[in-house]
């Protein structure tokens, strides 16, 4: 609802992931929820390849594009954290927990 002003279908929660990881000089330990969510139908940005966004607090720009979720596609993708290059290949059945650390 955020990101693209649409009520959105939460399905489950997939990942808790701790990541700890560097930036801009300073050391962060982030705590992080994934959900699987759906899209209603009939939603207008099912037919877009790509769309944007405006962020209310802060005014940016947002571009979202749809990618498939097979590994070559998602190996050339800029991801972060990082582990989700590789379990976004198959979504887990249950909850997990993650710990992660991006260098």
């Amino acid at each position: 609802m955020e990101e693209m002003s649409v009520a959105v279908e939460v399905e489950g929660t997939l990942w808790f992931v701790e990541n700890f990881f560097a930036y801009a000089g300073q050391s962060y330990h982030e705590l992080a929820l994934y959900f699987l969510m759906r899209l209603p139908d009939g939603c207008k940005y099912l037919e877009l390849d790509s769309f944007q966004s405006i962020e209310e607090e802060s005014g940016t720009r947002l571009t979202f594009r749809w990618h498939a979720r097979q590994p070559e596609a998602l190996s050339k993708l800029p991801l972060l954290p990082s582990f989700l290059t590789g379990v976004l290949r198959e979504l887990p059945a249950a909850l997990q927990h993650v710990v992660h650390y991006d260098e």
